[in-house]
């Protein structure tokens, strides 16, 4: 099973934060979703911090189970990713309703996609 799924970070490392990459099909409504729950705003920038994950509706049926890595400092702050699966009640069955089933089969990335 291929699940959907989002990275949201900073190209550069110096605050233009946005969804880098995704799977399709994901539209205006996941993606402003995400990235709502995604931005830290000014909170991750003063000091490394440990991964955080979130658990959120995407609407009707539809949830992501999201990971946020610190990737380190920049000139401006710690720069962070986050990879956002998305879940639907199906895929959530088959991992038993455990969705930290997915950090454990190592299914988030600590890297920002190339290109």
């Amino acid at each position: 099973m291929t699940l959907p799924h989002a990275i949201y970070g900073s190209a550069t490392g110096l605050g233009d934060y946005r969804i880098l990459a995704a799977t399709a099909p994901f539209d205006d409504r996941l993606r402003s979703t995400i990235t709502y729950y995604a931005n830290l705003e000014g909170s991750a920038r003063s000091t490394p911090f440990a991964p955080i994950f979130s658990f959120y509706s995407l609407g009707e049926n539809l949830w992501a189970f999201s990971r946020t890595y610190c990737l380190g400092p920049t000139t401006r702050g710690n720069d962070y990713l986050v990879h956002a699966i998305v879940l639907d009640a199906a895929a959530l069955a088959l991992i038993e309703y455990k969705p930290f089933a997915l950090a454990d089969a190592g299914l988030f990335v600590s890297r920002k996609p190339e290109g």
